[in-house]
């Protein structure tokens, strides 16, 4: 198994300290823009978010710009209070995949600017989203009767 295997299974397995130690270890050798965005998820999932952000960025940088990291930038300077920093990585990542989760990261930034009317028309995306699960749907509803 090599280094990144390892990593990857000890990312898998919530042990993600640890795989953020191998994600560094092997960016030491190789700059591989997926590097950068495994290690930005071991710190996502440790609350990291300064950091995460630092290396999806990136990734970004290096040519790497997939709906799931630009969502994931979307999301992370969302939940930080960075909402004009989070919009236009939002707008990517739904022009490059419209689906619920990537319209929901969407609505949430477009709700802390108080851009009402493009909440609520992403939140009911995701509530008549097929995919979405109930428990999500239903706090979305929620959302939806609040803003409106």
């Amino acid at each position: 198994m090599t280094l990144l295997g390892i990593a990857n299974s000890l990312y898998g397995d919530g042990a993600y300290e640890m795989a953020e130690v191998l994600y560094s270890e092997l960016l030491q050798y190789d700059s591989d823009p997926m590097l950068y965005a495994y290690r930005a998820d071991a710190y996502d999932k440790l609350g990291d978010f300064a950091a995460a952000i630092a290396d999806y960025q990136t990734a970004v940088g290096l040519g790497m710009a997939d709906a799931t990291i630009l969502n994931n930038l979307c999301w992370d300077f969302g939940i930080t209070g960075q909402a004009e920093l989070a919009l236009p990585y939002c707008e990517q990542a739904v022009a490059a995949d419209p689906s619920a989760v990537y319209l929901d990261s969407r609505g949430v930034v477009y709700a802390q600017l108080e851009m009402i009317p493009e909440a609520i028309a992403d939140f009911q995306g995701v509530v008549d989203d097929a995919g979405t699960p109930a428990t999500i749907a239903s706090q979305r509803q929620e959302w939806l009767a609040m803003l409106e």
